[in-house]
């Protein structure tokens, strides 16, 4: 954990409003193929203010950096429509909630399962020789 603050109250809050907005997501989601504003806007929020208020400068400051490239680097990908808006803010509400650098792990592993998942709807569907000659 950031700082080593395991233990801490910012660390057992940050742990609860990362599975909030991650949990709430994942429901919409999956059910409608959304993921809204009103789940991501305020874990934004949240995560960077409690992060000053109950982890101090150094935690801010970590989650600030979590925030830019949660969002910033998603962002590219949004541009050329390799990730929906609320995939972008979701990352970014993942950095400002757990710093950095948790949102480079969270960034691997999710690109890493999305692009398994990715390759297995393709084949299931038979579609993975189609999608390669498109290259």
């Amino acid at each position: 954990m950031a700082l080593g603050i395991e233990g801490s109250w910012w660390s057992w809050t940050s742990d609860a409003l990362l599975v909030a907005v991650a949990g709430g997501s994942l429901v919409t989601d999956l059910a409608r193929a959304k993921i809204y504003n009103r789940l991501t806007y305020p874990g934004i929020v949240l995560g960077l203010a409690l992060s000053l208020a109950l982890g101090g400068e150094g935690v801010f400051r970590q989650s600030v950096f979590g925030f830019a490239l949660g969002f910033g680097v998603p962002f590219m990908a949004f541009l050329f429509r390799g990730l929906g808006g609320g995939d972008v803010k979701l990352l970014g509400a993942v950095g400002a909630i757990k710093g950095y650098p948790y949102i480079l792990y969270a960034m691997f592993w999710g690109a890493l399962l999305g692009g398994a998942l990715a390759l297995s709807a393709l084949i299931w569907r038979g579609k993975l020789i189609g999608a390669l000659r498109g290259f």
